[in-house]
Parts: C-alpha cells; sequence; structure tokens
C-alpha cells in the first residue's frame, strides 16, 4: 500500500468519522429541547441553521483534507424565494451547500427521512420528501415545495434525481421547475466541481488522496416569466451548469506547451 493510500483512507475514514460525529452530537444535544420550542420557529430555521454549523461550518472548515472555495454569491437574489438547482456526482455536494450558510429546505428522497434520529431532524427542518416512484408523492412534492417559495423561502434541488457516475450532468426532471415557475420564483442554477473523487457514487473511500479542493459557482438567475415553461427552463439551467463544469475543469487542465520559436523565422 503506497503513502497515497495510506492518505485517502485515513481522511476518509475521518471524514466520515466526522459527519457521523457532529451530526449525532448536535441532534443529541439539541432536538429534545427543540421539540419544546419549536412553536417559536414556524419556518422550522432553526434545525437548518444548526446543520449549516455542523455541516457547512465544522465538517467542512476545519479538517485539512479539504477546502472550499465559492464563487457568485453576489447572484443569489437579495431576498424571498427561489430555487436552487445544483449538479449531483456525490454525497458530499450536500455539505457543500450547507457551506453556503443560506437559508433554505432541502427536496430529498424519502428513504432518507427514515433513518432513526437523522429522519426525525429532517423532518423538523421542514424538508421536502419525495418517493420518485410515488406520482402522488410527486404531487405532494410540488405544492410543498410551492408552499415553501411563497413564503419566501429558496428550496434547494439536485434536478438530476440521482449521483452521476461519470461526472457529466444528466437531464434535469422537470418537477422543481414547475413548482418554480408556480411560485413565480426564479431558478439559481449552482455548479459543484471536485466532489466526485472525494465520495463517488456506490463508494465509500476516496478516488485520490488529499487535499480536495471542492468548487462552488453560483450562476446567473434564471426568471420564470410568462412564457418560460417548465422543458425550456430545466435544460436551460442544465446548460449555465454544464458549461460552468466544463470551465471549472479546464482550469485543472495543464495548459499546452508552446512550440519553440526558429530564431531564424523571427
Amino acid at each position: 500500500m503506497t503513502r497515497g493510500d495510506l492518505l485517502r483512507l485515513g481522511a476518509s475514514a475521518g471524514a466520515w468519522a466526522a459527519v457521523g460525529g457532529v451530526t449525532a452530537t448536535g441532534i443529541a444535544a439539541v432536538m429534545p429541547a427543540y421539540r419544546l420550542l419549536r412553536r417559536f420557529d414556524p419556518e422550522r430555521r432553526f434545525p437548518h441553521r444548526l446543520t449549516n454549523l455542523l455541516w457547512g461550518g465544522l465538517v467542512l472548515g476545519l479538517p485539512p483534507w479539504w477546502s472550499v472555495r465559492v464563487r457568485g454569491l453576489s447572484n443569489l437574489p437579495p431576498r424571498g424565494g427561489y430555487l436552487l438547482c445544483a449538479n449531483h456526482q456525490s454525497m458530499v455536494d450536500v455539505l457543500a451547500l450547507h457551506a453556503l450558510r443560506l437559508d433554505f429546505k432541502w427536496v430529498l428522497d424519502g428513504r432518507f427521512v427514515r433513518i432513526p434520529g437523522f429522519g426525525a431532524w429532517m423532518r423538523s427542518s421542514g424538508y421536502v420528501t419525495v418517493d420518485s416512484s410515488d406520482p402522488v408523492s410527486g404531487r405532494e412534492m410540488l405544492e410543498r415545495v410551492v408552499g415553501w417559495l411563497g413564503r419566501g423561502i429558496p428550496v434547494a434541488v439536485f434536478p438530476e434525481g440521482t449521483r452521476s457516475l461519470d461526472g457529466e450532468v444528466a437531464p434535469f426532471k422537470r418537477g422543481a421547475f414547475r413548482a418554480a415557475l408556480r411560485a413565480e420564483v426564479p431558478v439559481v442554477p449552482v455548479a459543484i466541481e471536485g466532489t466526485r473523487t472525494v465520495l463517488p457514487k456506490h463508494h465509500l473511500v476516496a478516488e485520490v488522496p488529499p487535499p480536495w479542493a471542492i468548487r462552488v459557482s453560483i450562476l446567473p438567475p434564471l426568471e420564470a416569466g410568462e412564457d418560460v415553461r417548465a422543458p425550456s427552463l430545466a435544460r436551460a439551467c442544465r446548460s449555465a451548469i454544464a458549461g460552468e463544469i466544463e470551465r471549472l475543469r479546464s482550469e485543472d487542465r495543464p495548459a499546452p506547451d508552446r512550440p519553440s520559436q526558429d530564431p531564424e523565422n523571427g
């Protein structure tokens, strides 16, 4: 086993321990008291803000094995609801969005809320769950997303519906875009790069040793006008994200060697 393998395994184990440790500690310490105080937090902001602190602040901010660079915060609408749409390559994408320290509600797969303790925390946060195999669940998701957006609270979604195996941005599902159109709120594309090699789909260990550089680009919002339809809005969002992912990857490619100049020819 090489030194790189040891670093890769050790940092992966540390990352999992950090996520599990701070999550379990936070839930155990705060959940009993929050149940008593929840009526003073009708928009369920406190649990989400605590998750921002635990995942975006402690887990991503303190360990030396990764760093997060954010661009484009000025592109976020200054007030009101909006749909935050990001590409999805890894479970680490979730941590990366919490590093933005924004107030928002997740749209997440219903299987996550069945995890003991963790599921109760997700429900307390007011997150929206969906079962992609159940049409009724899809309609309920749409109504809840429209409800949060109508109250001026952003909603975050991975519109691909699953993590990418090869890093390419898959076609976007349209449900969340229909909600944005109904609520008449903008769609904010977010490109996340650098997470797939940290925790690839179907793997528990990183592909490459640390340090891991994660980059988050918040792109200009797409307005949901009267003449806009969900399919075209989804395509525009995907195109913006895919273009930014390609730009970020081009930064990592070594510059081509310039051909040496023949002194006789000038």
